[in-house]
């Protein structure tokens, strides 16, 4: 995505992005009524459902997306492939990500935050998915909030860096389910996403920084989880639940 202010919305294409940007207004209410569930609750749902859940969210969007785009005409994927120097700049913002989120994320699991067992995979099957929704939201993601969203923002306002800023913000608010100090740091890593796309001229090289990001944060954790002795478990298997309540 370059930094040159695209056609200016109106009549029909201005009401399909307005309803677009309140479809995703509402995305950060939704996270944060799933987070305010999450804590009333004794036990958690099993981490596969969960996280085949989350992929047919990210395909949905995706398709909102698309259909979005179709009908604005927004430019997603030239046909050029990234240069060198593009992959060079998406491996030193990937190493430095990866770098100074290693020990923040041992210190997460140390405190044994119960949210992160669904970004805990184990066994084939959930790292199988973990990696299949890493994948999806890196393509996702980026093509809806760096990409659509920023496309209709920058239109609206005029403005690249007010784009970006505004973009990054909905994106972190769409992460609520986490932590605050992790919806900053989301923030942060919208900004850098958007600054890489807007660098490269397209959204391949943060689509794959995006995803490999999300595949190691994803194991690491798994991997810290076994290292320190992480608790949280699951729902209970059906033998153990005990008899369904009366209707």
């Amino acid at each position: 995505m370059i930094a040159a202010p695209p056609p200016l919305l109106h009549g029909k294409y201005l009401g399909l992005a307005a309803v677009f940007l309140v479809f995703h207004a509402y995305v950060p209410f939704a996270a944060w009524r799933a987070r305010a569930r999450l804590a009333g609750r004794a036990w958690l749902p099993p981490r596969a459902r969960y996280l085949s859940n989350a992929i047919g969210t990210q395909v949905f969007f995706l398709a909102v997306a698309f259909g979005v785009a179709y009908a604005l005409r927004i430019p997603l994927y030239p046909r050029a492939l990234p240069r060198a120097t593009d992959l060079l700049l998406g491996l030193a913002v990937l190493a430095a990500l990866v770098a100074f989120m290693r020990p923040r994320w041992r210190r997460a699991v140390r405190k044994g935050d119960r949210r992160l067992y669904f970004f805990m995979p184990t066994g084939g099957r959930e790292q199988g998915l973990w990696a299949a929704l890493s994948l999806a939201a890196g393509f996702g993601e980026e093509t809806t909030y760096r990409g659509v969203i920023y496309w209709i923002l920058f239109a609206l306002t005029g403005r690249w860096w007010l784009a970006g800023l505004l973009g990054a913000l909905v994106f972190a608010g769409a992460h609520a389910f986490q932590s605050r100090t992790s919806m900053m740091l989301i923030f942060v890593f919208a900004l850098l996403f958007q600054a890489l796309a807007i660098a490269t001229g397209a959204l391949y090289v943060s689509m794959a920084v995006h995803a490999l990001y999300d595949v190691i944060a994803g194991f690491t954790y798994s991997r810290l989880g076994r290292e320190l002795g992480y608790r949280v478990e699951g729902a209970p298997p059906a033998a153990a639940a005990g008899p369904a309540p009366a209707a």
